[in-house]
């Protein structure tokens, strides 16, 4: 009898403490609307390549850090006009689904947007794009974003949380959207937030900005930080919530700092709301790992294309992407970093594209231009400097170059029956003169100089701290260089930034000093941490001692050819450096222009 009554209470007591957990579990009335647009039925709009692993990430961020259940998450891939309008409701009717699904003053909305943006070509309004949409009525089939915001106002929701992956200045990374105009660009009015406490917008970019996209992550460039941020790397003070404001200066150091660093260009996100609210929160003190969005690769079609075989071993000349089918509309399905080795089954017949394989299946199509025979070993930051130096340097020889055309011949000789003509050929380099050596010399330490530039990350403070030279110039005339140097020095757990950014110049008519220097990062307790060295050399700074070497080397051979300018005194030359007598040295002269005799003017005809 104890035995039965024992079963019977412990019966119940299962069913309590089951009942109760079930309940906390199913307690979360909280509702997100996922949308990803990546490919849009007008051929003419670029898709966007990581627009559904957006969408999927942040599914599994509402599913695994808001706790959101599944029946009250609306997930769309590529929505048209109509799905759009049911999940948001239109201009004249506010009750869509958002309208639908929360509990009044008990749910929280949380709404999600990746895909394009565009400005509407007859009004000041931007859109956001869907798939079905077309560039030249995007005022008509597409979705205004002030329709958006007025819905979401009336929806009685305890808040509403907004995060817009777009930009909407009518380009894309993927390539232009508005391409039948002038090159006038078209830019928005900022489309006007209701004043409603409890509603956060956040955007990827400013409206002339253009929104980036992480290449080595497949995400949207904002969407990657976004995510990143709400998975505890904005939780500076450790306290377990992450606050818009921390939301914003992540966004804003990081995501910005990623746009400048990769593609030269700024993305400032566009942020709205009340800064103390919380937009995630830790479980026991930790935040979920993010877990990995594996990308669905879509079917390569090889049937419907007429292929010759090649059967080859080719190397990518730059980066390449593969695409599903042979044009760069399609659906890039991975990509070849440059040097990278690929097998060539076949060439497209009348097309120039490569079908390329792994294995022993075909993976997609590269174009013939990005594949070559050989593989080059200087990497691609490497070739980016010495091609920048190398444009810096023809521009200067083009403005420094002696020009003799406007030295007119003596008069031509009426009396000759035939003028001998002679073309005059270009300056060849005379290695020989000094002035040519000189040249060479200077060109060569600035590629030294270029190849200095680095970036060290320190994880114990959360840090990085970056050297560049930014621009390189040389003058032979004065035996000099020039450069812009900056060092900035991040560090996460204080928020502090330190940059130092300079012009610097030296001339090598005379010894220059060499030290080292010693650049210390301390934690926040001020204790050292890490320390970085730089090799001096005059005011030039170099990561590898061996370059400073090499670049010291190469100004001793200046001081035998570069000229002493004539303000600078006798006393000021050290003879132990020339080994020769402190006496002044004459001016390396240019190479003289050859000779040219230009065609007499036609005999004027004499009139009857």
């Amino acid at each position: 009898m104890k035995a039965l009554t024992l079963l019977i209470t412990s019966s119940l007591l299962w069913a309590a403490l089951s009942g109760t957990a079930q309940s906390a579990e199913q307690k979360n009335d909280d509702v997100a609307i996922i949308i990803g647009n990546k490919t849009y039925e007008d051929k003419d709009i670029p898709e966007v390549s990581f627009a559904l692993n957006d969408a999927k990430a942040m599914r599994s961020f509402v599913k695994d850090v808001l706790k959101i259940r599944d029946e009250n998450i609306i997930y769309l891939e590529n929505a048209t006009q109509a799905k759009m309008q049911t999940a948001f409701g239109s201009r004249n009717n506010h009750r869509g689904k958002a309208f639908q699904y929360v509990k009044p003053h008990v749910s929280n909305l949380y709404v999600f947007y990746s895909g394009h943006g565009l400005p509407g070509q007859h009004d000041d309004k931007s859109y956001l794009l869907p798939v079905d949409a077309e560039i030249e009525t995007a005022d008509i089939n597409g979705y205004p974003t002030d329709v958006l915001y007025q819905n979401l106002a009336q929806v009685d929701a305890k808040s509403v949380t907004v995060f817009l992956d777009a930009c909407f200045s009518g380009n894309s990374q993927g390539g232009a959207l508005i391409t039948r105009a002038s090159g006038a660009q078209i830019l928005p009015n900022a489309t006007p937030v209701p004043q409603k406490k409890g509603l956060t917008v956040i955007t990827a970019a400013s409206k002339d900005q253009l929104a980036s996209w992480d290449e080595e992550n497949k995400h949207g460039l904002f969407t990657e930080y976004l995510l990143r941020a709400l998975y505890g790397e904005a939780d500076t003070d450790k306290n377990g919530e992450i606050k818009l404001e921390e939301v914003s200066n992540y966004l804003n150091e990081e995501m910005r700092y990623k746009a400048r660093r990769t593609y030269n260009r700024d993305q400032i996100p566009t942020i709205m709301g009340d800064e103390e609210q919380v937009l995630a929160m830790s479980e026991d003190g930790k935040f979920p790992t993010r877990p990995e969005i594996i990308e669905d690769t879509p079917a390569i079609n090889t049937s419907a294309f007429d292929l010759t075989p090649v059967e080859e071993n080719m190397f990518a000349v730059k980066n390449a992407n593969v695409r599903a089918l042979p044009n760069v509309r399609s659906a890039k399905v991975a990509m070849l970093n440059k040097g990278e080795p690929i097998h060539v089954a076949a060439k497209v017949t009348d097309l120039p594209w490569y079908a390329v394989e792994s294995g022993d299946e075909i993976i997609g199509y590269v174009f013939a231009d990005l594949l070559g025979e050989e593989k080059e070993i200087a990497t691609e930051e490497e070739n980016r400097a010495i091609r920048e130096l190398k444009a810096r340097l023809e521009k200067l020889e083009e403005q420094t170059r002696l020009s003799s055309q406007d030295i007119l011949p003596a008069p031509p000789n009426n009396d000759e029956k035939s003028v001998e003509v002679v073309e005059r050929v270009p300056n060849q380099p005379d290695w020989s003169n000094p002035y040519d050596r000189i040249t060479k010399t200077l060109k060569s330490m600035g590629a030294l100089l270029a190849k200095q530039n680095f970036i060290e990350k320190t994880p114990e403070i959360n840090g990085t701290t970056s050297f560049n030279y930014n621009w390189i110039r040389i003058d032979a005339d004065r035996c000099k260089i020039s450069a812009s140097v900056s060092l900035q020095q991040r560090a996460a757990l204080n928020k502090t930034i330190r940059v130092q950014d300079h012009q610097i110049s030296a001339n090598f008519w005379n010894e220059l000093n060499q030290k080292k220097r010693i650049i210390q990062l301390r934690n926040a307790h001020g204790e050292i941490i890490k320390k970085i060295t730089l090799f001096s050399y005059g005011p030039f700074s170099f990561k590898d001692r061996a370059d400073r070497k090499k670049f010291k080397t190469k100004a001793h051979h200046l001081l035998s050819l570069c000229p002493t300018p004539r303000h600078v005194s006798n006393d000021d030359i050290n003879p132990s450096v020339y080994n020769t007598s402190p006496v002044m040295r004459d001016r390396p002269q240019r190479p003289p222009a050859p000779p040219f005799k230009r065609p007499p003017p036609p005999p004027q005809q004499r009139r009857y």
